[in-house]
């Protein structure tokens, strides 16, 4: 692909310090250029240090990892508010929802960016899930909306 298109990944987070360690980890592998795609987190006001423990995350990858925001509102937004919140601003191509537990991997931005690209018919489009106990299993491979 010779246009890489931007993207916008979101996380929202509520109390969800035991995950960040592996989600940034998956933000280190990513094989999608570090110029193309944004990082926003928002956390809802946890309080079992997940704020403390983003805010190290950020500083010791910073030079690692591509722009990143982290909003810490006063309020809790909850979920949709979350992700609305950053959507309402975003000029990226792309906007990427990523729940915190999520195993991000290497090729996870790239592959859905280039089916994105080739289906300008939908407009929608969500990664593989598998289930957290057994990764060898499938959750969710999408669904349809008519």
């Amino acid at each position: 692909m010779s246009h890489q298109p931007s993207i916008d990944v979101i996380v929202v987070t509520f109390n969800h310090k035991r995950f960040m360690q592996s989600l940034f980890e998956g933000f280190l592998k990513t094989d999608y250029p570090k110029d193309r795609w944004k990082i926003h987190i928002v956390d809802n006001l946890s309080t079992d240090g997940s704020r403390e423990e983003i805010r190290s995350l950020i500083e010791r990858h910073r030079d690692q990892l591509p722009e990143i925001h982290f909003i810490e509102p006063d309020t809790n937004l909850g979920f949709a508010g979350g992700n609305n919140f950053i959507m309402r601003e975003s000029h990226a191509d792309y906007v990427y929802l990523l729940n915190p537990d999520a195993a991000f991997e290497e090729r996870s931005l790239s592959e859905i960016v280039r089916v994105a690209e080739d289906r300008k018919d939908v407009g929608a489009f969500q990664s593989l899930q598998v289930l957290m106990q057994d990764p060898t299993k499938i959750g969710s491979i999408g669904n349809d909306i008519v």
